[in-house]
């Protein structure tokens, strides 16, 4: 079709794969084998070590006993697929639901990875396929797709599991959709076949993972640059063509999407995410679109870092070199810098379309994952400038896909091998770290004496050594602690460790996340043990000394958090609405008895003496009313003799700082013990609330 390649029948899907490697010669074919051993070399450190990423840990979120695998699948086929389908995603959730099934302990993710890789080297292969025409050969085309799937882009997803096994189903049912469409007219007898078959097996890569199913887009870019047989009024007919296909199946997915939700929110009612699949124009989309350009200028377009520019290198390179040998073919006739332009304006705006799924999205943070499209891209780019420069000499010419096999594509799968066993270090000595202080806590039998778990979550994702081995450094997201990008995944991380001990009698585990007054209320109305975390932002408060578990400890950036015990009691309560989460603001406060008689008295002990000059009053939900008025701030060392260190007479006026009001202590103090005497209220003659009170 376009670098003199051998003709190969194009209908069909598997076929004309089976047809096209008997085409190829001997050198080819090892090329091909080669390169499909060195991407299974790039990931073999992931068949070789326990570990698990972040979005695996989502196959312990059921409970701290394995249950049965039946059980497990059933509950992940209830939970998962909905929210799924609210974010335009429905068919993205079926092998998470096979792995959580499969999945009791840690290290089951082994028997299952083996299946992720199998995805990734077929993927190498009909991509390749797909390719070979425009490339010059299945050889140069298996080279770029191999290139691709060792990306940050890929990788990323290949490294989560079977959760993002469909997610690489993705682009394989792209590339047989771009496959089919483009050979559409070489069979007109099964042309609208071949175009309905397209479109459902795009829909279907939408309907998988929308980022991905894209690369249809730098497939066509890269037909209409490289089809130098054709003139470049065809060309551009043809691009044309392709994208405006595409752009109607995706306004069809869209309006899919957008129908399916409707019909769940009517049978539902409020949807239960916390955002929608719509499309952002306006200044959001000209936000979008500045941090694209800048990301683009940034990137690296392979697995290694590369000077910022590179990206921009590679475009100009495929626009002025492609302008070139057009000038000379027999149909050209257009200035080498005009066609130079022209293909230049075109790149961009074609490769800005090819993250539409993110460029029109709400979503603010631009992720490696979002721009595989750009990989492809410039992979594709790469081999094909790179094979044509080759063939044009001689001495080069036979040995081209050799040449570029060891020069190019063997130092990126070693590049990859070095970041795929850093996956499993940096993940390993996480799990390990956490094992090793669970082990202590059940040791000391913590489940009855320490029931709070404090985990430290990390600022840096990485240890400074990691930090130092990524590659490439801008827009990677592997080899990261999970405790630093997903806190929610905390409690599941622990329940998959306490799975792999005989001696956790399974007291239920429960997550209150960073709310201090949801880890208070846990602790005094359940025995189970609560969890949370803290990024050291925050003083905690609580009557019981928590067991923390350090993860910041492992980065660059150590955290030491504000721990303080503390114990709140008052002369009278309404109810159940005692003091106790005055410290942390909790809903709805603190209620004296109706018709309070004063004084009413309110006492803190910390565990230790605390150092501070002032106390803050927080209404009850802006009813100021309640709050206290005239009041008597003392301490003591003991509990027992009080020494009165302020007293104002009418807090109500002093002034509202985002629903504060703030007595200031004449001299800074440290004691073990507050009393709060309050003599009035601001008006309200039989209640008597206060929701927060913070000493500092």
């Amino acid at each position: 079709m376009v670098l003199e390649t051998g003709q190969v029948k194009r209908s069909g899907l598997i076929k004309p794969l089976i047809a096209a490697l008997r085409a190829e010669d001997g050198l080819s074919k090892g090329v091909i084998l080669v390169s499909l051993l060195l991407v299974v070399f790039a990931y073999l450190p992931t068949l070789q070590f326990d570990y698990a990423t972040q979005d695996q840990w989502r196959a312990f979120r059921y409970s701290t006993v394995p249950q049965s695998a039946l059980d497990r699948g059933q509950a992940c086929a209830t939970m998962i697929p909905s929210f799924y389908v609210l974010t335009g995603r429905p068919f993205v959730w079926m092998t998470e639901c096979i792995e959580h099934a499969a999945v009791a302990r840690i290290a089951d993710f082994a028997y299952l990875r083996p299946i992720m890789l199998a995805v990734a080297l077929a993927t190498v292969m009909y991509l390749g396929f797909v390719l070979a025409p425009i490339l010059g050969g299945m050889a140069f085309g298996t080279l770029a797709a191999a290139a691709m799937v060792l990306t940050p882009a890929y990788s990323f997803m290949f490294l989560q599991g079977l959760p993002a096994g469909m997610v690489l189903i993705a682009p394989i049912l792209a590339a047989a959709s771009f496959h089919l469409y483009s050979g559409r007219n070489r069979e007109p007898r099964r042309k609208q076949k071949a175009v309905a078959i397209s479109f459902c097996l795009f829909l279907s890569a939408c309907l998988i993972y929308p980022a991905y199913a894209f690369i249809v887009v730098p497939l066509a870019l890269l037909e209409f640059g490289f089809d130098l047989a054709e003139s470049l009024s065809n060309r551009l007919k043809n691009l044309v063509s392709t994208l405006g296909f595409y752009f109607g199946a995706c306004l069809f997915y869209y309006g899919l999407v957008k129908v399916t939700v409707s019909f769940i929110e009517r049978k539902a009612g409020d949807l239960p995410v916390g955002y929608e699949v719509a499309v952002q124009l306006g200044s959001v989309l000209l936000h979008q679109a500045k941090v694209a350009a800048i990301h683009f200028v940034n990137m690296s377009p392979f697995d290694f870092s590369s000077p910022p520019g590179l990206s921009l290198v590679i475009l100009v390179a495929f626009c002025g070199s492609l302008a070139w040998l057009g000038s000379r073919a027999p149909k050209g006739g257009h200035s080498v810098l005009t066609v130079s332009l022209s293909f230049l304006i075109i790149s961009l705006v074609v490769l800005f379309a090819a993250i539409s799924p993110w460029l029109f999205s709400p979503s603010q943070a631009l992720a490696s994952r979002h721009v595989l499209p750009w990989n492809l891209f410039f992979c594709g780019a790469t081999v094909g400038l790179l094979s044509l420069l080759l063939r044009r000499y001689p001495a080069t010419a036979r040995w081209a896909p050799a040449i570029l096999l060891f020069g190019g594509f063997l130092p990126i799968a070693w590049i990859q091998n070095q970041q795929s066993k850093l996956e499993t270090v940096v993940t390993g000595a996480e799990i390990q770290l956490m094992r090793d202080k669970l082990s202590d806590w059940l040791d000391m039998k913590g489940w009855i004496n320490s029931r709070h778990l404090l985990v430290v979550v990390p600022i840096r994702p990485r240890p400074p050594s990691a930090e130092k081995e990524l590659s490439p450094q801008f827009g990677n997201e592997n080899a990261v602690l999970a405790t630093s990008r997903n806190p929610v995944g905390i409690p599941w991380m622990i329940n998959a460790l306490l799975r792999e001990r005989a001696d956790y009698p399974g007291v239920p585990v429960e997550y209150c996340g960073s709310d201090q007054a949801c880890v208070n209320y846990a602790l005094a109305s359940s025995k189970s043990v609560v969890v949370s975390f803290s990024s050291g932002a925050e003083v905690i408060y609580g009557p019981v000394k928590p067991y923390i578990m350090d993860f910041s400890r492992m980065t660059a950036e150590p955290i030491t958090p504000s721990v303080v015990g503390v114990k709140i009691s008052a002369t009278s309560v309404l109810g159940e609405y005692g003091p106790g989460g005055l410290f942390w603001s909790a809903q709805p406060g603190w209620h004296a008895s109706r018709y309070p008689t004063y004084p009413q008295v309110i006492t803190v002990e910390f565990t230790d003496a605390k150092s501070f000059s002032s106390v803050s009053f927080e209404s009850q939900n802006g009813l100021v009313e309640r709050m206290p008025k005239e009041v008597r701030i003392k301490i003591s060392d003991d509990g027992s003799a009080w020494t009165s260190i302020a007293s104002v007479g009418d807090i109500c006026a002093l002034d509202d700082l985002r629903g504060w009001r703030t007595v200031k202590i004449p001299e800074r103090v440290r004691s073990r013990f507050l009393q709060i005497e309050i003599l009035s209220n601001c008006g309200h003659p039989d209640i008597l609330t206060l929701k927060g009170l913070k000493v500092e």
